[in-house]
């Protein structure tokens, strides 16, 4: 629940001011979502996919 407060103030945050600065809001808040995005993706793709895909691999080719 904390890291998922503290992700939310840092999604949130930003605010459009005046208009030269909303297209540069809008591109810095594209840029966190997709970041965090990335970050959840590799989080759980890479930890619970990748460690069961080498041992599998692991005990083809050691058979």
């Amino acid at each position: 629940l904390f890291g998922f407060e503290v992700v939310f103030r840092w999604l949130c945050p930003i605010e459009k001011q005046s208009v030269t600065n909303a297209v540069s809001a809008n591109s810095l808040r594209f840029t966190q979502i997709y970041f965090f995005a990335m970050c959840l993706f590799y989080k759980y793709s890479l930890f619970n996919f990748f460690p069961k895909y080498i041992l599998r691999l692991l005990k083809l080719y050691t058979k």
